[in-house]
Order: structure tokens, then C-alpha cells, then sequence
């Protein structure tokens, strides 16, 4: 039986909310014994923290990320706009199906206060169009599942600190998805 390969795409390893959920994953992943790649586009200060539990590759090249996500038994987890990005296109071209994103925010609502009402409305739309081409995709709270409106599922991420185990609603979802973990 082949090693599973687990794919963190993230758009830099500074320390923000989704960095420091993807961190918490992959400290509790790495005891399991499965090979941790992270793919970050920008460094950030948490490289160090994230090297001691996984690989660490800084890359803006798209085809270092295609090249990796196309091993056998790799799953891609991505998190944020360009890393949705580069997993919806992974799934449109058939290169990796076992892909999956954390929606951590109000995507309509964040990008129009980011980016003003015309881009955060063009933001929103091309990003919601990443998301429907990427086979599961996961929002981290029930507020963030009814506001987006994209996805049916949602499990809490916490973080170290702050964690509590699985409630019921997430267990019946990981059994639905077929996954063997995705909080603990």
C-alpha cells in the first residue's frame, strides 16, 4: 500500500487565521505517518514552525505545485484565492481529483471591503467559480456555509489552543466525504 501524500496549498506562511488552522492540521496529521508537503507562495514568519511537522516549498511556479499534486495518493488541500485557483485547475484538467478547499471567510463581504464594491463583486465571482470546480469544499463555520452559499458542509477549525473534539454534525460529514481527518 502506497504512503499518503497530504498537499497544503497556502498563500504565505505569515501568521493569519487560515496559516495557523492549516499549522494546527498538520501538527496532529504528522503523527500519523503521512508524508506533509506545504506549498506557500510567500514565505512568512511560521516557515520554521511548519518545517518541523512538514516539507516546506516557497514557489510562485505553478508547475512545481502541478508536478507534486500529480503523485499517486496525493490529496490537495488549498486555502485562499490563488491556492483555489491552482486547485481548481488541477481537478479541471484531471491531473489530481482528490482535491479540497476551507472556505475560512465571507468571500461576497471580505473582498468588497478589500477591494471596493466593483473588484471585491469581480473577486467574489472568479473565486466562486474556483470553488465549484474543486470536488469538496468545506466551509469553517455554519455561518461562513449560509452566507457563501457554495458548499453544504462545514466543520469548526480551531486551532491549538482553542480546539474541542468533533461534534456530531462534523463526524457525520468526514463519513459522508470519506475522509479520514480533517480537525481533530
Amino acid at each position: 500500500m502506497m504512503q499518503m501524500n497530504l498537499m497544503y496549498i497556502v498563500p504565505s506562511l505569515g501568521n493569519v487565521g487560515p496559516t495557523n488552522v492549516v499549522l494546527s492540521l498538520v501538527k496532529k496529521l504528522s503523527q500519523n505517518g503521512i508524508d506533509i508537503s506545504i506549498f506557500s507562495f510567500r514565505d512568512g514568519e511560521m516557515k520554521d514552525e511548519f518545517s518541523h511537522y512538514s516539507k516546506v516549498i516557497i514557489t510562485r511556479n505553478i508547475f512545481t505545485i502541478i508536478k507534486a499534486a500529480r503523485k499517486e495518493e496525493t490529496v490537495v488541500h488549498s486555502h485562499g484565492f490563488f491556492p483555489d485557483f491552482i486547485n481548481a485547475i488541477l481537478n479541471t484538467l484531471l491531473l489530481n481529483k482528490n482535491n479540497f478547499s476551507t472556505i475560512h471567510n465571507f468571500i461576497k463581504l471580505d473582498y468588497k471591503l478589500l477591494k471596493g464594491d466593483i473588484l471585491g463583486t469581480i473577486y467574489t465571482s472568479i473565486h466562486k467559480l474556483f470553488l465549484k470546480k474543486i470536488n469538496f469544499t468545506v466551509n469553517c463555520s455554519k455561518s461562513a456555509m449560509v452566507y457563501n452559499n457554495i458548499s453544504k458542509y462545514y466543520i469548526y477549525n480551531g486551532v491549538d489552543d482553542y480546539y474541542s473534539p468533533l461534534n456530531h454534525h462534523s463526524k457525520e460529514i468526514e463519513k459522508k466525504l470519506g475522509l479520514f481527518a480533517l480537525a481533530y
